[in-house]
């Protein structure tokens, strides 16, 4: 991830990470003064930040990279764990693969929770004492204050290790030290409950989120084996990724048939590598994460307790097995990941041909982002000192600005209810924005996404006070007013949504 640290930019998915860390640094809380995920990674990024005087890209980066060093150690120390040692070259081999699996690296943070769970569990399958229980549920605390979907996977795979093992000198004090646990390693959150106002209900409201939203991610057609078929035409990284992809779903049933065969007594557990428990029981709930979007992205992931649990068995198979196997999980690993690694894009120089100034930064990009960089450039000066709205799928726009979003919902990807859209609206209004940034790009490249449909009366809101419209680029479109008093009138305008239609 360092080696990679100034390639390419993601104004998305990194920018909203990039984002919410800024805001951190200058006294925000997630969650209740922007939108965000739990306040975990926001804090790592902001301290580093804080610790390099430097809220740049770079530093984001070296956060991340620093983060995914430290879950490959865990990672490594979950695959080794046992009365029989792998060889030290296996378990280094077992390490590289691991960080193959370190991508996209604005989910360190979630890549860390899955491992350190699955760290936390291994622990405990190998010797269920006290002390382990309270370094379980340690683990859970930490991966809860990352995300609460973490936290739920979490709290199924210690209920299913708990039935399992049976183990502990006493079941009540076992749940007692695994809350202690829980509670030291959530701490930290538990003290914006309890100190910070108006944290609590704006945490329960991101609860609340999710059951108006109806779900946590637009689901994507599951990758298929036959892509290979669409070979060369789709050119070959590609089509060999998705049928990568594919082929490590479906030995995920497979690990889990196995290991529920060797885990069918309580007693033959003994006999196996203590993270083949964990893995089976963490990576049924993780499952989840992947099969509610099946992209690289979420893959890398949920697939950390399977591929730490088969690693654990690897490594410790005769020679003659051992390296083989090795190497077609190195392959695997690399069909899948590569093209989320920024250098693979830099290997290939015809990606990252722009080079860009971000700050104190200077980064090689697509010329696609260079475009929406310099149109982040264009509309942070039209408003001056002003605020401005970037949307829909912008966050990075305020960090690259080095702005305060003007409204909470600074990623717009799910419909709002007509109440949440009307006071964004009155957020815009208080912050008197004359200028925002429209892309024209919908979410998968549905017809039903894209501000106009997500966001109706915010989008109808915009193109009544700032009827003024320029075109940037094929993706940009400038809305602005020179009338203060524009934003301040109700809107009755019907929107014309073709305006901001992809293309």
């Amino acid at each position: 991830m360092a080696l990679q640290r100034k390639f390419d930019l993601n104004l998305m998915d990194e920018g909203f990470l990039w984002y919410g860390a800024q805001r951190v640094l200058v006294g925000e809380l997630p969650l209740r003064d922007f939108q965000a995920y739990d306040p975990g990674r926001y804090f790592w990024s902001a301290a580093w930040m804080a610790l390099l005087a430097d809220d740049g890209i770079v530093t984001l980066r070296l956060s991340n990279a620093a983060l995914g060093a430290i879950t490959v150690f865990f990672a490594a120390w979950t695959v080794g764990a046992g009365p029989v040692r792998p060889r030290p070259g296996a378990l280094l081999a077992a390490g590289t693969i691991f960080v193959w699996w370190m991508a996209p690296a604005f989910k360190a943070a979630d890549s860390f929770a899955a491992v350190v769970l699955l760290w936390g569990l291994t622990r405990l399958a190998e010797r269920p004492t006290l002390p382990r229980y309270f370094a379980a549920g340690l683990c859970w605390g930490l991966a809860a204050t990352i995300g609460i979907n973490h936290a739920l996977y979490g709290s199924i795979a210690g209920l299913l290790a708990f039935l399992y093992l049976r183990g502990a000198p006493n079941a009540l004090h076992a749940l007692l030290a695994g809350g202690a646990g829980a509670v030291v390693g959530y701490s930290p959150v538990l003290a914006l409950h309890l100190f910070a106002r108006g944290f609590t209900a704006a945490f329960i409201d991101s609860i609340r989120l999710l059951f108006e939203y109806g779900t946590t991610n637009f689901a994507l057609p599951l990758p298929s084996l036959f892509a290979l078929r669409e070979l060369p035409e789709k050119g070959y990284l590609m089509p060999m990724t998705e049928a990568a992809s594919a082929l490590v779903l479906l030995l995920a049933p497979i690990f889990w048939a196995s290991a529920a065969w060797h885990l069918r007594r309580p007693k033959s557990c003994a006999s196996l590598p203590p993270a083949v428990l964990a893995g089976f029981v963490l990576s049924l709930p993780y499952a989840h994460y992947a099969w509610s979007r099946a992209d690289a992205g979420h893959l890398a992931v949920s697939i950390l307790p399977v591929l730490g649990a088969t690693l654990a068995w690897v490594t410790r198979a005769p020679r003659v097995q051992r390296w083989p196997l090795l190497a077609a999980a190195f392959g695997l690993s690399l069909l899948v990941t590569l093209h989320m690694h920024p250098g693979y894009a830099r290997l290939r120089a015809v990606y990252l041909t722009e080079t860009v100034q971000v700050g104190r930064d200077q980064l090689l990009v697509p010329p696609y982002t260079a475009a929406a960089v310099q149109a982040v450039r264009q509309t942070a000066a039209a408003a001056g000192p002003g605020s401005f709205f970037a949307g829909p799928y912008l966050p990075g726009a305020y960090a690259l600005a080095s702005r305060r979003s003007p409204t909470w919902e600074n990623y717009m990807i799910f419909p709002a209810s007509a109440r949440r859209q009307t006071i964004e609206i009155e957020r815009l209004r208080s912050a008197g924005v004359l200028h925002a940034l429209l892309w024209r790009q919908r979410w998968d490249n549905r017809s039903d996404l894209g501000l106009a449909q997500t966001h109706p009366l915010v989008f109808a809101f915009l193109r009544s006070c700032l009827p003024n419209t320029r075109m940037l680029s094929t993706e940009f479109v400038l809305l602005s007013s020179s009338d203060v008093q524009s934003c301040r009138r109700r809107p009755g305008w019907s929107p014309d949504r073709s305006i901001i239609t992809a293309k």
